[in-house]
């Protein structure tokens, strides 16, 4: 007989866990994106060109002259055919020119001390300014406009006001006549 006060010492079995279905165990969702991470690599386009830009490297061109006849638009980009090599970088600072007036108004020396300011060279810069077709006199008209929307100027205070903003003396004057 077996004394109740001894220890049982037949191995005691403990019950198992239920398994995990294969969908919950971690390494699956692991193959899992690395799967699909492969297919979406595998349809999306490669674009294996280097965007660098180096000042020996040339694109074409025309240079255009540095005055327009006066249009409803005063900054146009030249439409014409590319006919000699330019720097890249002269280039992209008459872009950039273009770009600047597009949205506001400079007079020629703001426009080039602007092309400065963006690290362009100074040879880059004043190409820009010399081959942007833009009426420098409408950009003054603006910029005279823009300041007496927003404050009173007599009309001397204005044309000192636009030679600060090196307009010459005769566009701040063509400026000053227009809004007065």
């Amino acid at each position: 007989m077996e004394n109740q006060y001894e220890p049982n010492f037949q191995k005691q079995t403990e019950p198992q866990k239920p398994k995990k279905p294969w969908y919950k165990k971690w390494w699956i969702w692991v193959i899992v994106g690395v799967v699909v991470l492969a297919i979406i690599g595998a349809f999306v386009p490669k674009d294996n060109t280097k965007k660098e830009s180096k000042p020996t490297e040339t694109i074409s061109t025309t240079a255009t002259p540095t005055t327009a006849e006066p249009t409803e638009k005063a900054t146009q980009k030249p439409t014409e055919a590319p006919t000699e090599a330019i720097p890249r970088e002269y280039q992209n600072a008459l872009d950039s020119a273009y770009s600047y007036l597009e949205y506001s108004s400079f007079s020629k020396e703001g426009l080039y001390a602007q092309l400065l300011h963006e690290k362009y060279s100074e040879e880059a810069a004043r190409y820009a300014v010399e081959n942007v077709v833009t009426d420098w006199n409408e950009n003054a008209v603006k910029t005279a406009e823009s300041y007496l929307a927003y404050s009173s100027f007599s009309k001397e205070g204005l044309y000192d006001q636009l030679i600060f903003e090196k307009y010459t003396p005769e566009q701040a004057q063509y400026a000053v006549d227009k809004v007065y």
